[in-house]
């Protein structure tokens, strides 16, 4: 039932996604255009790496091992990135004001947290084959 629920968020979000490019390119300097756009984005990677890390959950004693912990990074950096442009949108909407004015007072924030994304997940992806080899 879960799995029918986040698949059906996905679809909505993939239909939505349209109507967020077409209003971003529209007001392209506006926080709130952005915030549409990232927002579904976000939604569409997260939602898409529920569903694959369930997938994966349901086959973990499949005997193909080689092909299991590079399908985990691929979920876990879905979903940091999307945690990444939740980060980020947080960051704008709490600062207030113009767009521009916005990135450019933040850059170095976002460009942390970014730095910091990346290193979490290479080192959590270092560990990630002891984590999904297990045995019946």
């Amino acid at each position: 039932m879960f799995d029918a629920i986040v698949y059906f968020v996905s679809l909505f979000a993939i239909a939505v996604l349209p109507y967020a490019v077409q209003t971003f390119l529209r007001f392209t300097l506006s926080i709130s255009s952005f915030g549409l756009y990232a927002s579904d984005f976000s939604l569409i990677l997260l939602s898409l790496s529920i569903l694959r890390v369930r997938s994966l959950r349901q086959r973990r004693h499949d005997p193909d091992l080689a092909d299991r912990p590079r399908a985990w990074r691929h979920s876990l950096i879905q979903f940091a990135f999307a945690l990444l442009l939740a980060g980020m949108l947080l960051a704008l909407q709490r600062h207030g004001g113009a767009f521009r004015s916005g990135l450019r007072d933040l850059d170095g924030y976002i460009i942390g947290m970014f730095v910091a994304t990346v290193l979490l997940i290479s080192t959590f992806a270092r560990r990630l084959p002891d984590l999904v080899r297990q045995k019946k």
